[in-house]
């Protein structure tokens, strides 16, 4: 079988969102025989700016993220992919996953969750619009 997608981007947060739209990365990756690169984004404006000057608060917030690429690698490599590549960034998710990630990495393929809460419902609504390659926006049934 010709593989559709060669690599594959799934932006993750933590979110119930987000994880099953790692569990749908999971399935496509190993349909297609894709890498899977697992991105997470701490979005500097989601926090106040007193937190933002707050160094340890910062490398709390990294420590967080690290974690949660790990739990999210660790799922993927257990569900049998040996392909699996983890990337954390400060900024904003729409830029850096649409923008910088997915061309990085030449991804033809990049997998969000839609969001649930109504402040950050635009993120995966402006990442398909901004990137170069197909989108898959994951919703809860």
């Amino acid at each position: 079988m010709n593989s559709i997608y060669s690599s594959i981007l799934v932006a993750v947060d933590g979110t119930k969102e987000a994880m099953l739209a790692l569990q749908r990365a999971i399935e496509m990756a190993k349909e297609n025989d894709s890498k899977l690169i697992i991105s997470h984004v701490i979005d500097y404006s989601a926090f106040p700016e007193k937190q933002q000057e707050d160094p340890a608060f910062m490398k709390l917030s990294e420590r967080h993220g690290n974690v949660l690429l790990g739990i999210c690698e660790r799922e993927a490599r257990s569900a049998g992919l040996k392909d699996v590549e983890t990337t954390l960034n400060f900024g904003s998710p729409v830029v850096k996953i649409s923008k910088e990630r997915s061309l990085e990495f030449g991804s033809d393929l990049v997998i969000v969750g839609k969001e649930s809460n109504e402040k950050y419902v635009r993120v995966s609504e402006s990442i398909a619009r901004h990137c170069s390659c197909d989108v898959l926006i994951v919703q809860e049934d």
